[in-house]
């Protein structure tokens, strides 16, 4: 396989659709990829900024990815999925490759062990999150269906309460049969007249 230059959709779809949380690096901030819609377009994708500010950007702008906190740029993501270059025009001579390996060394212990990660580490690491997450949704899911039916029981019960004291009530009322006024007679006792 060939490596990538630059970011594209594709790739960093890779990474949303694990469901692990995705910020691209682009322009000196970060922007959170809120869905697999962000990144639809091939050409532009779309990011939350820290005010909640939706931002386009390019994808050859974005300088890497923060997948679960852990640091992916475009080596990182070649050196996993296997890319190498074929071209032998551009080996380097050894003297190079241990200055290059010297240079890569000092970077690496700036950076924390747990950001130096093989693509794979990451990726499993995402899919047990992403049980994780699907373990806890069901069970969240399970424990409201259970709370919405005790709910609709007790409102059940008060209202079946409720009207048994209305039936209750409007049978113990005493019915006058004797009572049996026209609108004229009862506008004649409002008025005093006989």
């Amino acid at each position: 396989m060939e490596p990538v230059k630059v970011f594209n959709n594709v790739i960093i779809g890779q990474f949303v659709l694990t469901g692990v949380p995705v910020k691209v690096y682009v322009g000196g901030r970060y922007l959170i990829i809120t869905d697999p819609d962000d990144i639809e377009s091939a050409d532009m994708g779309f990011g939350m900024d820290e005010n909640g500010a939706m931002r386009h950007f390019r994808y050859m702008e974005v300088d890497h990815l923060l997948v679960s906190g852990n640091v992916v740029d475009i080596d990182t993501y070649n050196d996993g999925m296997g890319a190498t270059e074929e071209d032998p025009k551009k080996e380097k001579p050894a003297e190079d490759d241990a200055e290059d390996d010297a240079e890569d060394d000092a970077e690496s212990d700036k950076l924390p062990k747990e950001t130096i990660m093989k693509l794979g580490d990451i990726l499993r690491e995402a899919s047990q999150e992403e049980v994780d997450a699907d373990i806890e949704g069901a069970e969240a899911q399970i424990d409201a269906a259970k709370a919405k039916t005790k709910a609709a029981k007790a409102a059940e019960k008060n209202i079946i309460k409720k009207a048994k004291e209305k039936i209750k009530a409007a049978a113990a009322q005493p019915i006058d049969d004797s009572i049996d006024l026209s609108l004229k007679e009862i506008m004649k006792k409002i008025m005093g007249k006989k």
